[in-house]
């Protein structure tokens, strides 16, 4: 069983994965994992650099070799594309298919017959179409700019166009399979307990018994 795990940013995914991983399920972090491609995979490098110039890149180190070594500048990445649609929709095109080809090596090599992509654009990407189960992690509104306050030190402004880059809360809660709701006052805990039991009666529950057929 494949779930996917979205929410809007600020929702509190990540830290409801980290549950799911404590109850040994092995969770694959798509944004991570896209963030180390950009980085690292020289294809992805490339046709990044093709679309956005030279500037998408900084020179951090030097190996022994004295080769620059570079990073995605994700300051003015992230300015060219959110407030570029068209732009961003370009980037996703390069960076998604290469983050579900690592997650189809990662998941061949787990020995767990459940695992977990997280992902924040799981609908937005199409990915959805490839697990199992959809599970949106919610959060009032003012629960999630404050908490992207506290932990990205981010303004209002950036706020908002983060948040209008994704879909908006209703629409994954319309196509969730599983909603888990992460504010303030709700009980993470006892959700998650019962999502785990729904899991293993979905992976243990016997075929139902075929009455054989009796002719006239």
């Amino acid at each position: 069983m494949i779930i996917g795990v979205t929410g809007g940013i600020g929702s509190g995914k990540t830290y409801i994965c980290k549950l799911l991983e404590i109850a040994a399920i092995p969770v694959f972090y798509s944004d991570v994992e896209a963030k180390r491609l950009m980085n690292s995979d020289f294809n992805v490098k490339t046709a990044i650099t093709e679309l956005l110039g030279d500037e998408a890149y900084v020179e951090v180190a030097y190996t022994e070799d004295s080769v620059p070594v570079e990073e995605l500048d994700r300051k003015f990445v992230s300015q060219k594309i959110f407030s570029d649609p068209e732009l961003r929709e370009k980037l996703n095109s390069i960076v998604h298919p290469a983050v579900f080809e690592a997650f189809k090596e990662w998941r061949e090599r787990q020995k767990s017959n459940v695992t977990v992509i997280e992902s924040a654009i799981l609908f937005e990407c199409g990915l959805d179409k490839y697990v199992d189960k959809t599970l949106v992690v919610s959060a009032p509104l003012e629960t999630r700019i404050e908490r992207l306050k506290k932990r990205d030190n981010m303004s209002d402004e950036e706020i908002h166009k983060r948040m209008a880059s994704q879909s908006d809360d209703s629409s994954k809660l319309r196509r969730a399979d599983i909603i888990i709701k992460n504010g303030p006052k709700d009980d993470v805990n006892s959700q998650i307990f019962n999502l785990l039991k729904s899991i293993q009666n979905d992976l243990f529950t016997p075929a139902p018994k075929v009455l054989p057929y009796i002719g006239s």
